[in-house]
This record gives structure tokens, C-alpha cells and sequence, in this order.
């Protein structure tokens, strides 16, 4: 801390060495230099300065969105591959993806840190709204084409377009 005289000296981001499980339960890590310094998932990573932090927060956010497509891509694949071994492998690959995914989200959030939490929830949310339909909660390809698809079939035989509730 700067007692008036030299001002190179500036207050640090956090403290130590870094640790990924916080001793102190949740809390924040900006404006709060006596946090101790939070390792995301490898020790290497260490996030002690708030470019680093700031980094870390975009690339949990990001990674929540990927998590999100994957699921979206599991629903939107299967329908699309033939029955079989490819489709097998590729279904498996992807969830074991999406496994993975989760399980390192999980420790990012075990980190205790409010703003990484933060980060991965904002980060699902926005892949479910990027890949989710609002109305009937299924993926928005499925529907979007589905909806396109039977209207334009509708419209060349000129059949009126019926609606779910009333069939």
C-alpha cells in the first residue's frame, strides 16, 4: 500500500499465490485486495490482476455458451444422422464433451469467486436464449425449420395453417 511517497507502488489485484477452492466462502474478488488470488482450474492460470480476471470471466462465460451448443447440437444431430455406429460415436463424443464442460464450470464456480459464478450462469443463459425456442422450449433450428417447413408445404397445396390447440 502507498503511503504517499512513491507513486510505481500500487495496491495488488489480490494476494498469494493463488488457490482454487477460496477457505472463506464466497465473495468478491474486485475491489477486495486482501482476496487471496484465484487459480481458474490449474495453478499456471492464475488470475491476479484484473486484465487476467476480467480474461477469466469472458472465457467461463464463453465456455457456458459452448456447453449450451453442444446440448443444442446433440438435439439437432440425432434426428439428422442415420441410425448407427457413426451416429453412436458422434452422440457419445458430444456428451462426453458436455460432461467435461460441466465438471470444469463446476470448479470454476467452486472457486468461491461471485464474479466467476456470475459468469457461468450469464453464460448458460445466454446459450439458452441463443438456442432455445421461447415458446415451445425446444431447440430453435428443429422449430424454426419445422414451422417454415409446413407452412410453405400448407401454402403450395393452399391448406390453411391449423393451429396446435385446435387439432
Amino acid at each position: 500500500h502507498n503511503h504517499g511517497g512513491d507513486e510505481s507502488m500500487s495496491t495488488p489485484f489480490c494476494v498469494g499465490s493463488g488457490v482454487t477452492m477460496s477457505m472463506f466462502g464466497l465473495g468478491a474478488s474486485f475491489n477486495n485486495p486482501d482476496r487471496e488470488c484465484v487459480n481458474l482450474i490449474f495453478s499456471e492460470w492464475t488470475l491476479d490482476s484484473e486484465g487476467k480476471f476480467a480474461a477469466g470471466m469472458i472465457g467461463v462465460f464463453f465456455l457456458s455458451i459452448l456447453t449450451e451448443a453442444i446440448t443444442f447440437g446433440q438435439r439437432a444431430l440425432y434426428h439428422k444422422l442415420q441410425p448407427g455406429q457413426q451416429r453412436h460415436m458422434i452422440m457419445t463424443s458430444m456428451y462426453a464433451c458436455q460432461v467435461l464442460f460441466g465438471f470444469v464450470l463446476m470448479l470454476v464456480v467452486m472457486s468461491y469467486s461471485i464474479e466467476l459464478l456470475f459468469s457461468v450462469v450469464a453464460g448458460f443463459a445466454a446459450g439458452y436464449v441463443a438456442f432455445v425456442d421461447d415458446e415451445s422450449g425446444k431447440p430453435k433450428s428443429f422449430d424454426s425449420c419445422h414451422k417454415n417447413h409446413v407452412s410453405a408445404t400448407r401454402e403450395a397445396r393452399d391448406e390453411p395453417e391449423i393451429e396446435p390447440s385446435k387439432v
